[in-house]
């Protein structure tokens, strides 16, 4: 596969990633507003650091719980605060786990219409020779993983 080094690559960084969910919970009420109130700073002070309005700041604040605030926003109120944000996908699974599942899943429905066809000519094959020809057929699909989302 062509880009079998940048699939282990995301492996590893996917596990780093779960590694940090793992460590930073979620605040309740935010972490903007948290860590505010935790250095004793008053929402119309911060807000004048950044020069906005304090209901500005409030609805960001509220944003952040409810998801609506932009990555811009946050990391401007954040170095406001003296503090970094990072910003990291986590994936569910490997991505190599998700690329081998979803070439079985494309071997498949494409062998099976083959299969189908020499079932109709009376050409169908061993059980062994099915399972060759899917893991042959998979493998192939793999060298070239962009074809495993072309939409059908």
């Amino acid at each position: 596969m062509k880009t079998s080094l940048q699939l282990r690559q995301m492996d590893l960084a996917a596990d780093a990633a779960k590694r940090i969910a793992s460590l930073a919970p979620t605040v309740p009420g935010g972490w903007l507003s948290s860590l505010r109130r935790a250095l004793g700073i008053p929402r119309t002070a911060l807000a004048k650091r950044l020069q906005i309005h304090p209901t500005t700041l409030l609805a960001a604040e509220r944003g952040e719980v409810d998801g609506t605030i932009t990555l811009k926003q946050l990391r401007r109120i954040a170095s406001a605060l003296d503090c970094e944000v990072t910003y990291v996908l986590v994936p569910r699974e490997k991505p190599s786990k998700v690329l081998e599942q979803k070439a079985e899943e494309v071997a498949r429905a494409e062998m099976g219409r083959l299969l189908h066809t020499m079932e109709l000519e009376k050409q169908s094959p061993t059980a062994d020779a099915r399972r060759r020809l899917l893991a042959d057929h998979k493998a192939k699909l793999l060298e070239t993983p962009r074809m495993l989302w072309r939409s059908k």
